[in-house]
């Protein structure tokens, strides 16, 4: 959420869903606990928003959630500091 307030400075009209995804402690595994997607996804430029990215687990978890979702891949960005 930290990108957010940048991304609606440039982009006002921006559609903001959530993907939390965390890492299970005891696996090591990627875990999905909430998710909101606008409606339109599917026809969407999505930016994913990624503080910070440690193994890139995650970031793979939240690709895969929106391919699921039908967005086409290359419609699909992640924005990261590193």
């Amino acid at each position: 959420e930290c990108l957010e307030p940048a991304l609606i400075e440039v982009h006002k009209d921006a559609k903001i869903g959530k993907i939390l995804i965390q890492t299970n402690p005891m696996t090591g595994e990627p875990e999905l606990h909430y998710l909101r997607l606008p409606r339109d996804i599917a026809r969407a430029y999505v930016l994913i928003l990624d503080a910070t990215i440690a193994t890139g687990a995650a970031a793979l978890m939240a690709i895969r959630v929106l391919l699921d979702h039908n967005v086409p891949e290359e419609k699909i960005a992640l924005l990261s500091l590193l």
